[in-house]
């Protein structure tokens, strides 16, 4: 309703003034005063219009109703995308400079805010009240994950990474002799927050005894873990599995008097890896053997197809051991594509080849009609590799429109250019009152006065569907 009435007001603002004379076809009277009322959307600034850009459509600068759209003109052009005018404000509404409204999450920088990235949401620099989020600046931004703000009131316990005092934290702080970022013992610092150390007299973890010396052969080892391994002595405190008397590899007990075997978690002599498990496919085989493409053995736990020794690809097996062959979804050697079939017209051919408007070869399963090695229109194949033709419903090179039918008066002609006012040609649905540089008079009229042949004798003598203007018969 409120459109409709703007437009009205426009059309009756932009009323022309036009004496009725011989030179104004388009008056019915002899009256100066009659007129002849202009439109909005025209193209022409008539009397009362900001502007006409020859549409009723907002959002382009020019309003349905012919009025500038212009930020602070103090009218909302909401088909303009603004949300408010700094020049005609709503009661308790901020408007800036851009006509939005000031409001945190607008990805505007509005008076009072820090920043604004759009969004209401914390995490990520910039807070739900759109103030920044950094340690030190006196607020606790939660949503960044601080615990504490040293610059915020009763904070003395903040350290200044806006984390609190805690041993685990990675943070050597008051009364802390050591941290190392977690709870655990036996790494050297204790879940006290204490250095772990042999001859402290402190049974820790890992340690069998502690005798407050390093003293060996007092009934407690230097290291604080029984006795040493190699005396032939099975210290299970100590964590020994066996002690076969001497540290050497190989012969089942290892250098740490442990078992060796595999898989145990431990590299063993002749293992070239021991990850502690059965499982293969990982990098470590169940027979602790490095799991690698190209060692001329297939492991089929990690997903290998074929292993010829190499990691060259030609050959039948590529260097990810993979069966080489068209359609695998992998790109081989010597392919120029490779979608996983052996489907053609989707960009790849069933024999790895691309498909490509301009390679020269018409590829009927990718929908071409014709290629002939380029992609320039104009010359009987177009860009996209269909043939061109008037009229085939594509707009080809030389074309103002194509509407596949040979039909005239739909708006293009059987030739392919537009049926338009101003083209020169006398189109079917065109009148003169519409278009009369276009079509000057009736088809047996043309060139011909009143009273000739048939065009009648005087001005009131035109034929049918015709008027007199200036001694001519011409078409209404």
């Amino acid at each position: 309703m409120m459109k409709s009435a703007i437009w009205g007001l426009a059309i009756l603002a932009g009323t022309l003034l036009c004496a009725c004379t011989d030179d104004c076809p388009g008056c019915t009277g002899t009256d100066a005063s009659s007129t002849t009322p202009g439109t909005c959307g025209n193209g022409v600034v008539d009397d009362g219009e900001e502007c006409d850009d020859g549409n009723w459509e907002g959002g382009d600068g020019c309003s349905f109703a012919c009025l500038k759209e212009i930020c602070g003109n103090g009218i909302v052009d909401w088909e303009a995308g603004e949300e408010c005018d700094p020049g005609n404000p709503n009661p308790g509404e901020t408007c800036n400079k851009q006509c939005h409204i000031e409001v945190c999450g607008n990805t505007v920088l509005d008076p009072g805010e820090e920043c604004d990235d759009g969004n209401w949401s914390g995490g990520d620099g910039c807070s739900s009240g759109c103030t920044k989020e950094e340690c030190g600046n006196g607020i606790v931004d939660w949503e960044a994950g601080e615990l504490c703000d040293p610059a915020a009131p009763d904070s003395s316990s903040c350290n200044d990474d806006c984390t609190l005092p805690q041993c685990g934290n990675g943070t050597k702080e008051a009364g802390e002799e050591c941290d190392d970022g977690n709870v655990s013992c036996g790494d050297g610092c204790s879940p006290g927050c204490t250095i772990e150390e042999c001859g402290n007299g402190v049974l820790e973890c890992g340690e069998a005894c502690d005798d407050g010396n390093t003293l060996p052969e007092d009934g407690c080892a230097a290291d604080c873990k029984g006795g040493a391994c190699g005396d032939g002595i099975i210290d299970w405190a100590a964590g020994e599995e066996c002690d076969d008397g001497n540290t050497e590899c190989g012969d089942g007990c290892s250098p740490s008097c442990l078992l060796e075997s595999c898989p145990n978690g431990v590299l063993d002599c002749g293992e070239a890896c021991d990850d502690g498990n059965w499982k293969g496919g990982d990098g470590c085989s169940q027979y602790c053997t490095v799991e690698k493409c190209g060692n001329g053995t297939i492991d089929w736990a990690a997903g290998e197809e074929c292993d010829d020794g190499n990691t060259e690809c030609g050959d039948g097996c590529s260097p990810a051991c993979m069966t080489e062959a068209c359609g695998n979804g992998i790109l081989d050697c010597g392919e120029a594509c490779d979608d996983g079939n052996y489907v053609a017209g989707d960009g790849c051919t069933y024999g790895c080849k691309l498909e490509q408007c301009g390679d020269g070869k018409t590829d009927w399963e990718a929908g071409e009609t014709c290629d002939d090695g380029n992609t320039v229109c104009g010359d009987g194949c177009s860009t996209t590799c269909t043939n061109e033709a008037c009229p085939n419903g594509v707009v080809d090179c030389g074309e103002g429109c194509d509407d596949g039918n040979w039909t005239s008066g739909d708006g293009c002609s059987p030739s392919c250019t537009a049926e338009v006012c101003g083209n020169s040609v006398c189109d079917p649905q065109e009148t003169f009152a519409d278009c009369p540089s276009d079509c000057p008079c009736m088809p047996q009229c043309i060139g011909k006065m009143c009273g000739q042949d048939g065009c009648g004798g005087s001005c009131g003598e035109c034929a049918d569907g015709t008027v007199c203007y200036k001694d001519w018969c011409i078409k209404q």
